[in-house]
């Protein structure tokens, strides 16, 4: 229950209509006076400016309330319900919102570093430009929230709905997102270098030129999602389901996609240089002018994949399955990475399309040619 005395004293000092100037007046001439709000009842109440750090306000009702610039440093809010309250530029910092109730609330350039967040409901709440460093997100729903520039630096998200959240120019650099929920998501030019992404579902997200440099996408789903431009340089995209999806000039260079599966995606003009690609299933995948060069393809599944212009000098092809594959002007030798390693008659024999075909040794050419005239006009 909420200290009668201390609800009195805010209530009179909100009716003046000053910005809470007698309470945070009240409160510096009581520094050692703890704060007990508990459960009170302050809804739509104008509490901008409120001095209200490391009170206990758990349990307490603050839906469309005002603190516009408040602090709450350090204070207990565990289960309140700030629904559609504004917090613009408030003071948060390691407060505890454990199971609280923010749907919609106005959080943006508030500052949240190391708060607590766990299992909260913030559907549609705006954390734009906010500080969330070390932020715990954990299992909390935020669909549909939005995160644009916000720094959510080593933030966890593990286990977090975060369907249709937005985090355009979001800093995510060794964020855990591990599980996370991120269907239909949008990530324009967010960095989210090494974070932790494993088993992520982001189904028909668009990550749009977004940094993804040496984060962990292990057995995550990106069917449908779009990646244009993203860089995935030393990513792990073990096991990842990646069918459908988009991924034009995306940078995958000495990334992990081993077991992943690319069916049917379009990896048009991307970088796979250095990647280890071995039992990766790229069946009818769109890799026209894809840069393959010294890539690990063994075992690789290319089946009905248009190869059009692409580069596999140097790329290690023993096992690869190329049946039916469009090799229209591909190059499988270049100046820095040599000849393709493995590549065998049968192999070429299998494919679709070879005409212009450049790197390939004239005694390979010629056995091709006999063996299967349709292949060389």
């Amino acid at each position: 229950m909420a200290n009668q005395k201390q609800l009195d004293i805010l209530k009179n000092s909100i009716a003046q209509n000053n910005r809470c100037k007698a309470w945070n007046q009240w409160r510096e001439e009581n520094p050692y006076e703890k704060i007990a709000l508990q459960e009170a009842d302050l809804s739509g109440m104008d509490l901008q400016g409120a001095n209200l750090q490391e009170a206990n306000l758990e349990g307490i009702k603050l839906q469309g309330a005002n603190l516009h610039k408040a602090s709450l440093f350090k204070s207990l809010l565990n289960k309140a319900d700030l629904s559609q309250a504004d917090l613009t530029g408030a003071r948060l910092s390691a407060a505890s919102f454990r199971g609280a109730i923010l749907r919609g609330a106005k959080m943006s350039q508030a500052s949240l570093r190391e708060c607590d967040f766990s299992a909260s409901k913030m559907a549609g709440a705006d954390f734009s430009y906010c500080r969330m460093i070390k932020v715990n997100l954990c299992r909390a729903a935020l669909n549909v929230a939005i995160f644009k520039n916000a720094d959510m630096t080593q933030a966890n998200l593990n286990v977090a709905d975060l369907s249709s959240a937005n985090f355009e120019g979001a800093n995510l650099t060794q964020a855990n997102l591990c599980a996370a929920d991120a269907r239909g998501s949008e990530w324009l030019n967010a960095n989210l270098q090494e974070a932790n992404l494993q088993g992520i579902n982001l189904q028909g997200a668009k990550v749009h030129g977004s940094n993804l440099q040496g984060c962990n996408l292990e057995r995550a789903n990106l069917q449908r999602a779009s990646f244009y431009q993203s860089n995935l340089i030393k990513a792990n995209l073990q096991g990842v389901k990646a069918q459908w999806g988009k991924f034009p000039e995306t940078n995958f260079q000495e990334a992990n996609l081993h077991e992943a599966q690319f069916q049917e995606a379009k990896c048009q003009g991307a970088s796979f240089k250095k990647a280890c690609m071995n039992k990766t299933y790229f069946q009818k995948a769109l890799l026209a002018k894809a840069d393959m060069r010294g890539a690990l393809i063994l075992d690789a599944n290319l089946q009905d994949a248009d190869l059009s212009n692409a580069n596999l000098g140097g790329a290690d092809l023993r096992g690869a399955n190329m049946s039916l594959a469009d090799l229209t002007c591909t190059a499988f030798a270049s100046d820095s990475f040599g000849e393709a390693l493995h590549l065998t008659v049968d192999q070429l024999c299998q494919t679709r399309k070879i005409q212009k075909i450049q790197g390939i040794p004239e005694d390979m050419l010629r056995q091709v040619t006999r063996r299967c005239p349709r292949l060389v006009p």
